[in-house]
């Protein structure tokens, strides 16, 4: 299924896990872009905006931009999905909207 993917993980937990944030697209599950200075607290709210337009895909945690990356073959749309790896969480007030 055609998509792009947001993973914000590890560094607060009980693991080894490193805290990072990915971007990636499918299929391919190809790794976009990758940074290391976030980490996911447990017990903790974050605000995540993740936003495609034009082709440019932008991803912020608590206002703070993390990847920005123009796609040369923007996916066209339709669909959306939540993914974690090894977190327990809650999702809340999620809100989609059309830009």
């Amino acid at each position: 299924m055609p998509n792009y993917i947001a993973t914000f993980v590890g560094g607060g937990g009980d693991d080894d896990t490193p805290g990072r944030t990915r971007l990636r697209r499918n299929p391919g599950f190809r790794l976009l872009s990758e940074e290391f200075e976030t980490e996911s607290a447990p017990d903790r709210d974050y605000e995540i905006v993740f936003a495609v337009r034009s082709g440019r895909v932008r991803y912020y945690i608590d206002g703070r931009l993390l990847h920005d990356w123009t796609d040369p073959a923007p996916l066209p749309g339709g669909l959306f999905a939540l993914r974690t790896w090894k977190t327990a969480l809650v999702y809340s007030e999620i809100e989609l909207v059309a830009l």
